[in-house]
């Protein structure tokens, strides 16, 4: 499972995983739809991100705002037991640089707290 892709991302996958699904999720509905066809092992799933850098490093103060945080993902996703999970992305995930205007970037709060999740229930089913 990969949070976020890079141009040369599937064919990483196919050389990483030929004998298994690779699941790539990403806010690019662009490049989702443009890479998600031809390729039955390669998967692509497009998400929405509701957050945003400058706003979420004072949500990381609060425990208790963290479930917010949870992308919500189809049963089946949740449900997999992976190998692996990788976040690298989404995209333009930085802080803001002093003398520049805020970030909407949405960093990558939202990917990283949902792999955390995914990845504790499937040490668990292990």
């Amino acid at each position: 499972l990969v949070f976020g892709m890079a141009g040369n991302a599937p064919e990483m996958a196919r050389r990483f995983n030929p004998s298994g699904t690779t699941v790539f999720v990403d806010d690019n509905f662009a490049l989702v739809t443009a890479l998600g066809a031809g390729n039955p092992s390669i998967k692509f799933l497009h998400v929405s991100y509701h957050t945003s850098v400058s706003k979420d490093f004072e949500r990381l103060k609060d425990p208790q705002t963290w479930p917010a945080l949870r992308l919500p993902l189809p049963l089946q996703l949740v449900d997999t037991s992976w190998d692996a999970i990788y976040v690298a992305g989404p995209s333009g995930s930085t802080e803001q640089v002093p003398g520049t205007a805020p970030t909407s970037s949405p960093g990558c709060f939202q990917s990283i707290y949902t792999a955390s999740i995914l990845a504790r229930a499937s040490a668990a089913k292990a």
